[in-house]
């Protein structure tokens, strides 16, 4: 028995998990690179946010000169250079703006103002020679006149240093055109140039290794020279457009050494490769190789015989009883008792789970049930009882009404008031159709308008099509009686508006009135788990909470009512029931 055990181990257990540690190994791989490669990407998006606005800095410079009309005055053609004097006085305002628009630069840009007029300023020191017959022959500024000569404004990049130092090396420049507002003439270009290095390089490094390109494939930076026509290639497929980063997973060749390249793009069309070897990224991982599939082999080896030997016959069914009591927890209840195949110990669990489910069961129907009964018996002994004030008041407006000889308003106020009372039980019926609510509502309302003349008004707007909706007995009543009780205020008029309407496969019901409002919700009391009685009640002790508890228990636990109010600001109250119609009597 131990040489079977140890040869379907040998078989079984070291030859597949060898497999598996080399695969782990390879997933490892592929896992740093996935991770390195999407934290360079942020990296770099990081990097060109910053290399963006130093650029933008430089754009905004050119167009912050062109604007003022200082540097309109200096290339107007009327301005010549001829007249030392003027010279004299706009090389003084000129250096004054520059001085102005680039005291926020960590390292000033050079810039140039090439007038039509012949008129040059720059931000460099000159050796005395004229500059405009200087700029003229310098074919690195030429080129940057020539390469904006068909749009108003635009970069290039990257040219040779035109200034009179000489030292900045490659530079970039952004030149914008001066346009005459009057005469919509060209009037010259303001040109704005940095060191390529100064943007990109040292002072605004973006990676240890890469390459900055025009959409054209012109190389505008590189950090070295090693990035040769091969890598260009390769970043001009994925050159992505501004605001967007991509990432080859192809491994690029490039001098025998696999790469894994990162582009982004720059707000004015260039894009930025990084280059990162894939060795440099899994440099930490290979001494961890063969500790990884040792103790991957021997962890798989423990893992296999006690998983499969031992540990299978037990988790199998665990894990069914903890899908059941899933299942139970979100109330979702089957009839088939759970039965699997386990060891007798398991088998108890199962008996007592099954056992304990049953019984659950049981209690929640018995509970729904007493829940029921205890509103329903709650109601019922509301509905037997007219609050003596009610019928009290009543009673006094109908003498009064006979002492003034009011027999009219007698007849409808009796009529009204006798319908209301006969109709408070409705033989023991807890859904009735919306018809008879709004009857109901209707004496009511009669009742309430001779107690209380041109104090309120009532408006009803409910389709036909809903009178057969079912709702449970004395749903509107209380509500209309709470907005006339609480919503009085002084001699201001009160509106209350009653309306209904179907919401896919629900009924909508509102009641709405301008009264005074509240600040207090009984149906938060209710989710808190108060005791205390429904301050906001209706004829009879009729609460909103009762009315809010018996559309749950009667239509689930989805319906039910809102309560939404405010000092001042009247009362909404909205009734969510499913849509279910009455059928009529043949």
């Amino acid at each position: 028995m131990r040489a079977k055990f140890i040869l379907v181990l040998l078989v079984v257990g070291i030859v597949p998990m060898q497999l598996i540690g080399w695969a782990g190994y390879y997933f490892a791989q592929k896992t740093i690179i996935s991770q390195a490669g999407q934290i360079r990407q942020q990296a770099l998006q990081q990097s060109i946010a910053a290399a963006d606005d130093r650029l933008y800095q430089l754009q905004m410079l050119a167009d912050a000169l062109l604007l003022d009309e200082q540097i309109g005055a200096m290339l107007s053609p009327q301005s010549s250079a001829a007249n030392l004097t003027q010279y004299i006085r706009e090389w003084q305002t000129f250096n004054v703006l520059v001085n102005k628009y680039t005291h926020n630069f960590a390292t000033p840009p050079d810039v140039t103002v090439y007038g039509s007029n012949t008129k040059v300023f720059t931000s460099w020191i000159s050796n005395g020679e004229p500059l405009y017959e200087r700029l003229q022959r310098n074919d690195a500024f030429r080129g940057i006149l020539d390469a904006g000569a068909e749009e108003p404004f635009g970069w290039t990049a990257p040219h040779a240093d035109f200034t009179e130092q000489g030292n900045r090396g490659a530079m970039l420049s952004y030149a914008a055109t001066y346009i005459d507002p009057r005469t919509g003439a060209e009037g010259g270009r303001v040109v704005v140039s940095s060191s390529v290095d100064e943007m990109f390089g040292t002072a605004g490094k973006i990676a240890e290794s890469y390459a900055v390109y025009t959409k054209t494939g012109t190389a505008v930076y590189a950090t070295d020279a090693s990035l040769d026509a091969g890598f260009r290639d390769a970043s001009l497929r994925l050159a992505p457009q501004p605001g967007e980063t991509r990432i080859d997973w192809s491994s690029e060749e490039r001098g025998g050494e696999r790469m894994l390249l990162i582009a982004g793009a720059f707000d004015n069309d260039w894009f930025v490769v990084e280059g990162v070897p894939y060795e440099a990224l899994l440099a930490e991982l290979a001494p961890l190789r063969k500790v990884l599939l040792f103790a991957g082999a021997a962890a798989a080896i423990v893992s296999v015989v006690l998983g499969h030997v031992f540990i299978g016959r037990i988790i199998r069914p665990v894990l069914q009883l903890v899908r059941m009591m899933k299942d139970l927890g979100h109330g979702r209840w089957k009839e088939d008792m759970l039965d699997v195949q386990a060891d007798p110990e398991i088998g108890i669990l199962q008996n007592t789970f099954n056992r304990m489910a049953t019984d659950l069961k049981l209690m929640q129907r018995q509970m729904q049930q007493e829940q029921k009964l205890k509103l329903e018996m709650e109601f019922n002994a509301l509905l037997s009882q007219i609050q003596p004030h009610f019928v009290k008041n009543t009673l006094a407006s109908i003498n009064g009404l006979a002492l003034q000889g009011r027999t009219d308003q007698i007849h409808r106020l009796v009529d009204s008031l006798g319908y209301f009372m006969s109709t408070r039980i409705y033989h023991g019926r807890p859904i009735v159709p919306l018809e008879e609510e709004l009857q109901a509502l209707e004496h009511y309302v009669n009742i309430m308008r001779i107690r209380y003349p041109d104090k309120f008004d009532v408006i009803i707007d409910i389709p036909d099509t809903l009178f057969r909706q079912e709702v449970p007995r004395f749903m509107l009543q209380p509500i209309v009686e709470n907005s006339i009780y609480h919503g009085m205020q002084g001699d201001a008029p009160l509106m209350i508006w009653v309306q209904a309407y179907m919401a896919g496969e629900h009924c909508v019901v509102v009641m709405m009135d301008n009264g005074k409002g509240t600040d207090v919700n009984p149906l938060r009391r209710i989710e808190a788990g108060r005791e205390e009685s429904d301050p906001l009640h209706g004829f009879g002790g009729i609460g909103l909470t009762n009315i809010d508890q018996r559309i749950r228990l009667y239509f689930g636990p989805m319906f039910g009512l809102q309560f939404d109010s405010a000092a001042g600001g009247g009362t909404r109250v909205e009734i969510n029931l499913p849509k279910r119609m009455e059928e009529k009597a043949s």
